[in-house]
Order: structure tokens, then C-alpha cells, then sequence
């Protein structure tokens, strides 16, 4: 069957947008990537499990994406479908615990917080990425991470199923989780946040803020972090050492602000980053013999 007839017959079952060869540099932090065969928003769980059913019956390959920020697409794009969840963006207070969908990106979420006098988040309140994937990469910043304030979450197997996972059933590990390489997909998240002031915490989310502003190249395309950082040290610190700052290749450049951001100048190619990355991790490994290891994820191919 043609992939423009699965769009079509595709689009009869969901209540969400099917869209056709979508360039996924509309949909990533960084602007870059090929096309999508299919990308679908489903706009409720409902709608998520039946385009997961009609992936399994069509041997569709699944991908999931959010906001798009810790992502790099291939130029030559996905195949099979792509779903992506910013329109799961439900919230609601459930027993003293913050309950989420995981299409809210993660500033939002903070506001939500701060509004209703939870402290917790704010660490989150400068990370431009969805809730979801934050979860699945135990995304965290000035010392604090998602296993800090997760007390469970719902997930949906590519079938349907909706099983619930504790904290401790996660696998949070640094920037991982056992969640990453798992047929499924993130529903729901519970978060046990504390109450407080909610003028103090937005006072607390202004300075994290304030840090990303001055730190970091917020003025161009970028996915956040390209490098994890070694037990001990930082990324930024290493990749400064060598006298990457400013390294380009093609429209990928490292930035002069901060050395573990690669940022897309205008027009740059996954394969650009790419080699950049190969550039740096070589780099590293010759004047520190060190190894380091990416913390965004690839897709496509």
C-alpha cells in the first residue's frame, strides 16, 4: 500500500492531524531534519492508542517526539510514523500530586507549579523540552533531575496497554532511563512537589532563568546539551580546553557561549552536527583521553 493511501485511510480512524512527507525541521529545537513519511498529533490518549494499533497492523516503524529539543534528525528524515504528543498537554491536581500529560514543555509546567504554590520544579523552568521526554532522558539542570520529583507514571505499549510505573520501576539513571529502548509511550506523570510560596518559587524560577539567559545561546537554534558530562567534570569545561569554541562545519557551529551547545547558524545539516560532534569527541579523546558521549538521541536514517 502506498504511503499517501495509509495517510488517507489513516486520517479516516484519528481525530488528529495527518500530515504527509513532513519536513521534521518543523519540529526540532535545532531546525534541522529530513521528512517524516506520516507525523500525527493525536489530541487525546484515545486518539494515541488507535494510531498506535494502526502502526502495529500496517508494520509502521514508531517514533515519538515532543517539543523536539535533545533530538537530531537525519537529512534524509523518518521513516514510518512519527507521532508527536505537544498536544497531550492535560494537567490536573490529583490528591496533592501534579498529574501531566507528556506534551507540556516543561517552562509551562514550572509556571503551572509556581501558580499553585509548588516548589520543585523550577530547576526545569529554563529546559525547552516537553515533560515526557524530559522523563524518559532524566533531563535536569543545577544539580536537580526528573527522578527528584517523579513519583510515578503511566505508560502505553504499542498494543494499547496502559501499565503504571513507580519511581523505583523507572530506571532513572544520569540522563537515562530503562524507559529509552522500550516499546512504549509515556501517558501521564505524577509529581510530588512541596508546597510553598508561590512568589518565592517564581523568585527562585526568575534566577534559573536568568542563568539560562546569560549562559547559554538562547539566540539560535539549538537542542540543548550535545555532550553528558563525565563523573567529575563538565562537558563544557572540556570541549572549552581544546579550543573548540567557534569550531564550524557547514551551518553547525560550537558556540562561543557555551562549548557543549552546537547551534544551527541558518542553514546547517544533520550531517554538519554530525561531524562536528566526531570533530569534538576526537579532539577530546586525544589531548584528555577521554570519551565523550552525546546526550542527544539520533533519529531517522
Amino acid at each position: 500500500m502506498s504511503i499517501t493511501k495509509l495517510a488517507h485511510d489513516f486520517q479516516k480512524e484519528v481525530k488528529g492531524k495527518v500530515i504527509l512527507n513532513e519536513l521534521m525541521s518543523r519540529h526540532t529545537t535545532w531546525h534541522i531534519g529530513g521528512p517524516a513519511d506520516l507525523l500525527f498529533n493525536p489530541q487525546d490518549i484515545d486518539d494515541l492508542k488507535k494510531a498506535l494499533i494502526f502502526a502495529g497492523n500496517n508494520n509502521l516503524e514508531i517514533t515519538i517526539v515532543g517539543a523536539g529539543s535533545n533530538i537530531l534528525v537525519k537529512d534524509t528524515g523518518i521513516r514510518g510514523l512519527v507521532i508527536c504528543v505537544n498536544s497531550l498537554n492535560k494537567w490536573k491536581m490529583e490528591n496533592n500530586y501534579l498529574v501531566v500529560e507528556p506534551g507540556l514543555t516543561l517552562p509551562f509546567m514550572s509556571y503551572i507549579a509556581a501558580k499553585e504554590g509548588l516548589a520543585g520544579l523550577e530547576f526545569a523552568s529554563g529546559i525547552p523540552g516537553s515533560i515526557g521526554g524530559a522523563v524518559l532522558m532524566n533531563a535536569g539542570a543545577h544539580g536537580r533531575q526528573m527522578s527528584d520529583v517523579v513519583k510515578g507514571i503511566n505508560v502505553m505499549d504499542y498494543t494499547g496497554k496502559i501499565i503504571s510505573l513507580a519511581n523505583k520501576d523507572i530506571g532513572f539513571d544520569y540522563r537515562s532511563t530503562k524507559l529509552k529502548n522500550k516499546t512504549c509511550i509515556i501517558t501521564s506523570i505524577k509529581l510530588r512537589l512541596e508546597k510553598d510560596d508561590p512568589e518565592k518559587v517564581k523568585e527562585n524560577m526568575n534566577i534559573y532563568q536568568e542563568f539560562r539567559r546569560n549562559k547559554q545561546p538562547i539566540n539560535y537554534p539549538n537542542a540543548g546539551s550535545v555532550f553528558k558530562n563525565p563523573d567529575g567534570d563538565s562537558a563544557g569545561r572540556i570541549i572549552d580546553s581544546i579550543g573548540a569554541k567557534g569550531w564550524k562545519i557547514g551551518g553547525a557551529m560550537v558556540s562561543p557561549k557555551h562549548a557543549n551547545f552546537i547551534v544551527n547558524t541558518g542553514n546547517a545539516k544533520c550531517s554538519d552536527v554530525l561531524e562536528l560532534i566526531e570533530k569534538i569527541k576526537q579532539k577530546a579523546k586525544e589531548e584528555n583521553n577521554l570519551i565523550l558521549e552525546p546526550e542527544i538521541i539520533v533519529l531517522g536514517g
